[in-house]
């Protein structure tokens, strides 16, 4: 019977198989489909950073907390039943009971509608900070994520605010979900030079521009002419790509091998019409004169070629593409050509090849391309980065080449013809020139000081006269970062958000410790020149008259300054022949350069010996005496025995077993060995012995004598005789 039971048991399970066992094991928290267990595969009680709710527990698409609210006044009502009012109003019955009962459960936060981990920061300060972000960023003063992450740690610190940041710093989960909660991102910033921003900030300019330019359609009757109206400018390609992304491995550095050092540019000037039009491209090079190799075979049809000495663009070329090139592509007349201040694109015969033309010229005011100039504003950036993909495709057909000038104007061709016309037309209209509206230009981005300047010298002079430009010399200085910061942040609007919501009283508010970070050091005021801020008509006869003016004057001084220096070099050569005058007539004494003495010739085994000699001198510490001795000492014509004393005796056997007696001093000096059985020999000086002082005392002659009282003899020798004898032999030197 119990191995009946057994059969039945086994029989049962294999029957069940995996599906009565997960049945089973969901107590456990085994076996369900596509759970795991956190105990099991989490590293940590840390929850993960791409968490994705699985269920609609707590609220969502299931049930809101309005009809949450609304099922608990029905059973506090009692019109309903707990049951009855979960059906009603499809929530779940278990927490509608809990709640009716007083449970509160995890209340709603910033975080989520259905509750999570509180906040750090009160509601109320992260939504100052958010804002204090956002107007930093507009007015170019953003802070890094680094930065960012400082200001809160400190303002933490300062008021004491528990937290749970390791080390009192947060980390990057709390950037992410700050920038999340306020729709912030991290981008790179556009660098944008401090002149240009407050010239494009200031309403007075960008205002007057619109006036002159609606002057000149009106006046030129250009209202529905989009096809004379034209924009030109240059910008430079490089000949290596620089911006095309490539695949590679995770955390590998990408390369790409190019011919070049990628700082190569070319200057390419551009223009195009308010129709969609664009011209044909001129090719700016390096260099001195123009070659066939510079011309492409599937260049842009009509395509120009210049050169310069460094490659930029100047008056002459610009002249000469605007008389051969442009004055020969439009067809109507009169026309209007905008673009920048540059100096290479005023010169009196370029003005005056346009008002023969009638082509009427509006130069744009300085540092405001970037939002009044249409090639800027949404061509350039197309095409740019279509010519560095199409660059990228040609290094890796051609390894290791640089890109030939013929091949530049191909690629070009193919990048310039790809252009679209309606974003030719959508940079027209973003920058508000056709059609013309000023208004096509945020006041978010104007300051705010100067915009309600102008507001009121609209209110007061009316709108005619407003934007004529009598008001743009009368504008104060641009405003500091720090004074703008501060008059951003005391804005009403920001302060009506903070309100009394605030649970806190800090100490140090993110206002101080922003202000920290755009507060200027104090530097000494610069010299300020006359600039010319507004748009100008160079068309016009009175801006001709100015330049004629000013080449007037530019050619006096030229003259004033040759005629100066002419006359300082007279003064010089007249100053010179007077001092020659004054100057008495001394001829110079040349001194006689002392005559060379020429070495004495040696045989190749003397001179070998003697180095030998020298070197072991040098080693026993021996002076060695060689006719380049500075003492200029010979033994046969030293006064005193110190000149020779421990001196070597020479490489010769001349002076070996010699003595060399010195009467004055009583002294001789003598050539030994300087150790037995050595062949080095050297001078050893001692006191002389009386009987060789009265040897050599009674044997001189008496003729001797006497030739010595009237030159006295330098040195006497002393050889002794090989033989025993009672007298010694003298012989009397003389030099």
């Amino acid at each position: 019977m119990k191995a009946w039971v057994s059969i039945a048991l086994v029989s049962a399970v294999c029957l069940v198989g995996a599906e009565g066992f997960g049945l089973w094991g969901m107590g456990m928290g085994f076996g369900r489909p596509g759970m795991t267990s956190m105990s099991i595969t989490s590293t940590g009680s840390r929850m993960v950073r791409t968490y994705k709710k699985k269920t609609n527990k707590g609220g969502g698409s299931a049930w809101s907390h309005e009809d949450m609210n609304e099922a608990i006044i029905a059973i506090e009502n009692k019109t309903m039943s707990v049951r009855r009012a979960a059906m009603h109003f499809k929530v779940p019955k278990s927490t509608l009971l809990l709640k009716s009962r007083g449970w509160k459960g995890r209340q709603p936060t910033l975080n989520s509608k259905s509750g999570g981990q509180k906040i750090t920061l009160p509601a109320s300060e992260e939504e100052k900070l958010a804002k204090l972000m956002k107007t930093m960023s507009k007015w170019g003063f953003g802070l890094s994520k680094q930065e960012l992450l400082n200001v809160v740690q400190e303002y933490v610190q300062k008021n004491n605010i528990p937290n749970h940041f390791r080390n009192g710093r947060p980390g990057t989960d709390w950037f992410k979900s700050f920038c999340s909660r306020h729709h912030l991102t991290l981008k790179k910033p556009e660098l944008v030079e401090g002149s240009r921003a407050r010239q494009s900030c200031d309403p007075f300019i960008i205002y007057d521009f619109f006036d002159q330019l609606n002057s000149i359609i009106e006046e030129l009757n250009l209202q529905n002419k989009p096809e004379s109206i034209y924009n030109c400018d240059e910008s430079g390609f490089k000949s290596d790509p620089t911006t095309t992304k490539v695949v590679t491995v995770k955390g590998a550095s990408a390369k790409r091998v190019t011919g070049g050092n990628a700082r190569k540019t070319t200057t390419v000037l551009a223009c195009v019409n308010a129709n969609g039009d664009k011209m044909p491209p001129m090719i700016l090079h390096k260099g001195k004169r123009i070659w066939d190799n510079m011309m492409g075979d599937t260049a842009f049809p009509g395509t120009s070629y210049a050169v310069s000495d460094n490659g930029w663009m100047t008056e002459t070329v610009f002249t000469t593409w605007f008389k051969n090139q442009f004055l020969d592509y439009i067809k109507i007349k009169p026309a209007l050509l905008i673009y920048d201040g540059h100096l290479s694109h005023i010169s009196m015969e370029l003005i005056q090849a346009a008002i023969e033309a009638e082509v009427t010229i509006l130069k744009l005011p300085p540092h405001t391309s970037h939002i009044l100039q249409p090639l800027d504003v949404s061509v350039f950036k197309g095409v740019k980065s279509k010519w560095d993909s199409l660059l990228a495709e040609w290094t890796k057909q051609n390894y290791g080449r640089q890109l030939p000038k013929n091949e530049f104007a191909n690629i070009l061709g193919k990048v310039w013809d790809s252009v679209n016309p309606d974003v030719i037309k959508k940079g027209f209209e973003k920058s508000g020139i056709f059609p013309i509206n000023r208004l096509r230009l945020d006041q978010k981005n104007f300051d705010p000081d100067k915009l309600a300047r102008f507001q009121n010298s609209i209110r007061v002079a009316g709108p005619c006269e407003a934007g004529t430009g009598s008001s743009t010399p009368g504008t104060p200085p641009p405003p500091r970062p720090s004074d703008i910061e501060r008059k951003s942040i005391t804005e009403g609007s920001m302060s009506s958000s903070i309100g009394s919501s605030s649970t806190i009283s800090p100490s140090s508010s993110f206002e101080s410790l922003l202000l920290k970070t755009v507060t200027p050091r104090n530097e000494a005021p610069a010299k300020k020149r006359r600039r010319v801020d507004n748009a100008e008509i160079i068309t016009k006869d009175s801006y001709l008259q100015m330049l004629k003016d000013q080449e007037t004057r530019n050619r006096k001084d030229a003259e004033v300054k040759v005629e100066r220096k002419l006359k300082l070099q007279e003064e010089r050569t007249e100053s010179a022949k007077r001092k020659e005058k004054i100057k008495p007539a001394v001829k110079k004494v040349e001194k006689k350069k002392p005559a060379k003495i020429k070495p004495i010739q040696m045989s190749t085994r003397t001179s070998k010996r003697k180095k030998n000699h020298e070197k072991r001198c040098k080693r026993n510490k021996v002076t060695t005496l060689t006719p380049t001795d500075p003492r200029g000492v010979d033994p046969s014509q030293a006064r005193f025995s110190r000149e020779i004393d421990n001196i070597c005796c020479g490489t010769t056997r001349r002076w070996r077993n010699q003595v060399i007696n010195f009467p004055t001093e009583n002294r001789i000096c003598r050539c030994n060995p300087l150790r037995a059985g050595s062949s080095l020999y050297r001078w050893a000086c001692t006191a002389a012995p009386a009987t060789t002082t009265q040897a050599t005392t009674t044997t001189v002659p008496t003729t001797t004598t006497v030739a010595t009282t009237t030159t006295v003899p330098t040195t006497v020798f002393v050889e002794p005789t090989t033989q025993p004898s009672t007298t010694t032999t003298v012989r009397v030197v003389f030099p």
